[in-house]
C-alpha cells in the first residue's frame, strides 16, 4: 500500500517509493524505435514513503522515511542524512526550503542542504492527527486536517 507519487528525474528516469519494507527504486526508460527498455538504476530501503510523497531539489530527493526526514542522492541512491522525526506528516517544496506539517500538526521549515540537516523553525499550527498535504499560493500557506484549517501569511513585509 502506498500513496506516494513517482518523481520524474531528468528525461528518462523515475523514482518510486513505498513503505511497509519496500523502499525505493529509480528506473531508467530507453526508447528504441517503437519499443522501450527498462533498467533499474538503483534500489534501497533508505526511503520508505508511506502517506507522503518525496520531492526532488537540485539532484537530491527529500522525503519521509517512515516518519523521519531523509535526503538521498538521486543519481546513486546514497543517503546523505536522516534526521527530524515528523511522523506520517506531509512535505511541500517551497523554493529552497521544505515545509513540513507533522502528523501532530506542527509546522516546520527545513533548509534544503544535502550536506546537513537544517531545521530552521517549528511552530504549532493545528491540533489533532494531520495527514493532509499543505498548499502554498501567493505567499499564503494553508494547512488542514479533519478538524481544523489554518492559513499563514508568509509574504514579505513591504512596510
Amino acid at each position: 500500500i502506498t500513496t506516494a507519487q513517482p518523481i520524474v528525474i531528468g528525461d528518462n528516469r523515475v523514482f518510486y517509493s513505498s513503505s511497509y519494507g519496500s523502499g525505493a527504486v529509480v528506473i531508467e526508460l530507453t526508447r528504441d524505435g517503437d519499443r522501450f527498455s527498462v533498467r533499474q538504476v538503483w534500489r534501497n530501503i533508505f526511503m520508505k514513503n508511506r502517506m507522503s510523497s518525496s520531492v526532488l531539489h537540485e539532484g537530491f530527493i527529500y522525503g519521509l522515511d517512515d516518519g523521519i526526514l531523509v535526503c538521498l542522492d538521486a543519481s546513486t541512491g546514497m543517503r546523505k542524512w536522516k534526521n527530524g522525526r515528523y511522523g506520517h506528516g506531509q512535505i511541500l517544496l517551497a523554493g529552497s526550503h521544505l515545509v513540513v506539517i507533522t502528523e501532530q500538526g506542527e509546522l516546520v521549515l527545513v533548509g534544503l542542504d544535502p550536506e546537513t540537516f537544517q531545521e530552521l523553525a517549528r511552530v504549532p499550527a493545528i491540533e489533532g492527527e494531520t495527514w493532509n498535504v499543505p498548499a502554498f499560493a501567493d505567499g499564503i500557506l494553508l494547512v488542514r486536517n479533519t478538524q481544523e484549517m489554518a492559513a499563514f501569511d508568509l509574504r514579505p513585509d513591504t512596510k
